[in-house]
């Protein structure tokens, strides 16, 4: 099996990309967990989605979630709704509070993979060892096009 590695803010979503707040949005009842994920979602650029979703398409990749989002106490509904847009997540790694390296380390240890990569706008100390299936986004726009043909290319060449 092929995983990418998947972070969210700063890849899905971007510094130029505030979500499409609406008034009725702005209005929701913050103490219902459905309206908290609606918000939560207004953040995703959908053209982000489709790139990402293209990379597992072309590689017949898996999603495994690295973001801090998987945290959250939404996130099960979160996933729900990332799995409509067409993202095929099938896990998320064990939380260890920006050591996500060695969260990733530990997932690579206990599963049998094809390949990997990882999708990410931070690089983390710990990714130094893993810095050869990383494809570093840029916050400010989120993944682009050259980035999403990266991480193809990556899962397309053999494991050294």
């Amino acid at each position: 099996m092929k995983i990418v590695f998947l972070d969210i803010d700063g890849v899905l979503n971007s510094k130029s990309n505030k979500g499409n707040l609406t008034e009725e949005m702005i209005q929701l009842d913050l103490s219902k967990n459905e309206n908290l994920v609606k918000l939560q979602m207004t953040s995703i650029d959908m053209s982000k989605v489709a790139l990402v979703r293209e990379i597992c398409e072309q590689t017949n990749s898996k999603i495994v979630i690295i973001s801090s989002w998987k945290s959250l106490s939404i996130y099960d509904e979160l996933e729900k709704e990332l799995i409509k847009t067409g993202l095929p997540i099938i896990d998320k790694t064990i939380d260890m509070k920006n050591r996500r390296g060695t969260e990733i380390k530990n997932y690579l240890d206990s599963h049998e993979l094809e390949n990997y990569v990882i999708i990410d706008d931070t690089y983390y100390d710990d990714y130094e060892e893993l810095a050869n299936n990383l494809v570093v986004i840029d916050y400010q726009y989120g993944i682009s096009v050259k980035q999403k043909e990266n991480a193809i290319q990556i899962l397309t060449s053999t494991i050294e």
